[in-house]
């Protein structure tokens, strides 16, 4: 372990110490500052960015999109990976799209599009109703305040089952922070 030690600075001219109050003991001219003392190694790590930080944005602004579409007839599933330790996902936005590759034909029970590592278990309810070929259903999610994953450092999915003559896409925009 390395510890680190506060010297006083000499006087440049007496290369005495200092005495109370930054003052040279022979001279009493004041000595300015102080210097550091180490004694084994250690590795210092500098991290900055040349923009200003602007607080009033933070939990606002999506630094992260992801987008999955699946095949016709075929579930879709989107994985946000793992942030890393001591970090979650704030969902911004999410959009399910359900785009009719054929006539669909009216169901008796909604589709369930259902998630993982959000709160509460969060599902969406498509209807399944008839639609003509080429038209499309949009669930949108935009949130006032972001949603905060439930758990850290876990992969967050959103997951659209198999249904036939379905074209899922499902987009997700999102920050990482603890």
């Amino acid at each position: 372990m390395t510890r680190a030690r506060i010297l006083p600075r000499r006087c440049r001219r007496h290369r005495s110490g200092r005495l109370g109050g930054g003052l040279c003991r022979v001279c009493q001219n004041p000595c300015p500052g102080v210097t550091a003392y180490t004694s084994g190694a250690a590795t210092a790590t500098l991290l900055a960015a040349t923009g200003l930080l602007d607080d009033r944005l933070i939990g606002e602004v999506s630094s992260n999109a992801a987008t999955i579409t699946a095949a016709v007839s075929t579930a879709a599933t989107l994985t946000l990976a793992a942030p890393g330790a001591g970090l979650r996902h704030y969902i911004t936005g999410l959009r399910i799209e359900r785009h009719a590759a054929a006539l669909l034909v009216a169901g008796t029970t909604p589709v369930l599009v259902t998630t993982t590592n959000l709160p509460g278990v969060l599902a969406f309810s498509i209807p399944m109703e008839a639609a003509a070929q080429g038209s499309v259903y949009e669930k949108l999610l935009d949130p006032v305040r972001a949603m905060m994953a439930s758990a850290q450092n876990t992969a967050t999915t959103i997951v659209a089952p198999l249904t036939t003559s379905v074209i899922w896409r499902i987009s997700a925009t999102f920050y990482v922070a603890p």
